[in-house]
């Protein structure tokens, strides 16, 4: 299989998998997000970035850990990103601005390459446009420490693996618990929910399923 930049550009350029590839990577309970956002009421916009560049001859990307806090994202595996403010010009702005203030990265050195499909996140109410960008340089992680608990990276060749997908039961808090959560255990964290949809998609495009 052949993982460059220029093949991951030429991939993103083509048709999307979409919503499909979110399905296999999804809780039990989950719909579409199309098929929710139906239904939603005044959602917010955002964006993150799925960050890739290039160390030891080998293409990695970013993934953080948010804080513990009392809130429905505590704690958990996510790309950089949050949301639209009113002074981004559109939503790629919002993915860098972010990805800048989370993890100390510098706008100089994106490259988009693409994007892939939106999540609806029904907890929080947000609508998440992925992006692809190439970090043309070497990355120096200067993590905001009242957003981030610890950024980390992991080789795109290893998530590309047939069998990185595991099930779970998972806790969400005192009262709630999901039982068989497909989830991708990446540096012995648990990533799962829109994360790993927008991973999976990645997946996908590299005829991965």
């Amino acid at each position: 299989m052949e993982l460059t930049i220029k093949k991951i550009q030429e991939n993103l350029s083509s048709l999307l998998p979409g919503e499909d590839a979110h399905v296999p990577i999804s809780p039990v309970y989950r719909k579409k997000s199309s098929e929710t956002l139906k239904y939603a009421v005044n959602y917010n916009k955002s964006a993150v970035s799925l960050i890739i560049y290039e160390k030891n001859k080998e293409l990695y990307f970013v993934l953080m850990q948010r804080p513990f806090y009392p809130g429905v994202h505590s704690g958990q595996i996510s790309l950089p990103g949050g949301k639209m403010e009113e002074f981004d010009a559109d939503l790629i702005q919002t993915a860098i601005r972010e990805s800048e203030e989370e993890v100390g990265l510098h706008k100089e050195h994106f490259e988009l390459l693409g994007k892939l499909t939106p999540v609806f996140i029904p907890a929080s109410n947000f609508l998440v446009q992925p992006y692809v960008f190439h970090y043309n340089a070497e990355p120096h992680f200067q993590p905001d420490r009242r957003e981030v608990l610890e950024v980390f990276d992991y080789p795109l060749s290893k998530l590309l693996k047939d069998d990185i997908i595991e099930y779970i039961d998972l806790e969400i808090d005192y009262k709630t618990k999901i039982k068989n959560v497909p989830h991708f255990k990446i540096n012995n964290k648990i990533v799962w929910g829109a994360t790993a949809m927008i991973l999976n998609e990645m997946r996908w495009i590299f005829g991965v399923r």
